[in-house]
C-alpha cells in the first residue's frame, strides 16, 4: 500500500508504528526458524520509510545465518535477496550479502526450468518469486555499475549475463505454465494468487509478450 500510493500517510505512519511496537514486543526475535520473517519485516519497513540500517542491523545479522535462512528451502534465499535489494541502501552495505544469495538462487535452478521450496518439481509461485527477485537484483546492479566498475572487488558485473539468462529462462517456464483460459496453477491447483505473482514477475523482469489485460482481469472473477 505504502508503495501504490493507496493508503494515507496516518493510516501508514499508524501501521509502522504497530509493527514496530510488535517488534519489540518480541525482543526483535521474530523467528528462531523462520528467517523469512526478517526479510518481510525489512521490506516492510523501508517501504513505510524506515532506515533498517541504522535502526535494525541486527536483521540484517540474520540473514548473514545463511544455513538457517536456507533452512525453509529456496524461499530463504528468495525472500534475503528481495530484502537486500529493497532500497539503495539497503543494497549498498549488502552487496557482497547479495551475490552470495543471487548466486545461490541461479545455481540452483531445477532441471525443468524453475523453482521450488523442495522436491525437484518447479512450482509457478515459487519461480515467480525468483524472478521478482533476481530483477531487483540486476536493476540494483546495473544502477550501481559506474561504482563497481571503478571498485569490482565483489566481481558483481560478472554476474549480469547470468542474472540475465536465468530470468530468461524462469519466465519461459512460467510462461508454459498458463493454460488457454490465461490461469495458472500451484500444488495442482488453479488460483488468482499464483497468477498474481505471474503478473508481477512478468512485469519485473520486462517480458511485453505477456497479456497482462486479460491476466489482470482474470484475478478478479
Amino acid at each position: 500500500m505504502a508503495d501504490s500510493k493507496y493508503a494515507e500517510d496516518e493510516f501508514l505512519d499508524l501501521y509502522r508504528k504497530c509493527l514496530e511496537r510488535d517488534i519489540e514486543k518480541l525482543d526483535r526475535n521474530l523467528s528462531e526458524s523462520k528467517y523469512t520473517e526478517y526479510s518481510k519485516v525489512i521490506i516492510t519497513l523501508e517501504s513505510l520509510g524506515v532506515d533498517t540500517i541504522s535502526e535494525y542491523p541486527d536483521f540484517f545479522d540474520r540473514l548473514h545465518e545463511f544455513d538457517k535462512v536456507n533452512s525453509q528451502g529456496m524461499n530463504g534465499s528468495i525472500w534475503s535477496l528481495i530484502a537486500l535489494c529493497c532500497s539503495d541502501k539497503v543494497y549498498d552495505n549488502n552487496k557482497d550479502l547479495a551475490q552470495k544469495y543471487g548466486n545461490y538462487i541461479i545455481e540452483n535452478r531445477l532441471e525443468d526450468g524453475g523453482y521450488n521450496v523442495t522436491g525437484d518439481k518447479s512450482d509457478v509461485d515459487v519461480s515467480a518469486m525468483a524472478v521478482i527477485a533476481l530483477s531487483n537484483y540486476e536493476y540494483r546492479i546495473e544502477n550501481s555499475i559506474d561504482d563497481d566498475l571503478k571498485n569490482d572487488d565483489l566481481g558483481i558485473n560478472e554476474n549480469l549475463d547470468k542474472i540475465k539468462e536465468t530470468i530468461n529462462n524462469v519466465t519461459k517456464f512460467i510462461l508454459s505454465k498458463q493454460n488457454d483460459e490465461g490461469f495458472f496453477e500451484s500444488m495442482d491447483t488453479v488460483n488468482s494468487e499464483s497468477l498474481s505473482y505471474a503478473v508481477i514477475a512478468m512485469g519485473e523482469a520486462g517480458v511485453k509478450d505477456f497479456d497482462y489485460n486479460r491476466a489482470i482481469q482474470n484475478i478478479f472473477e
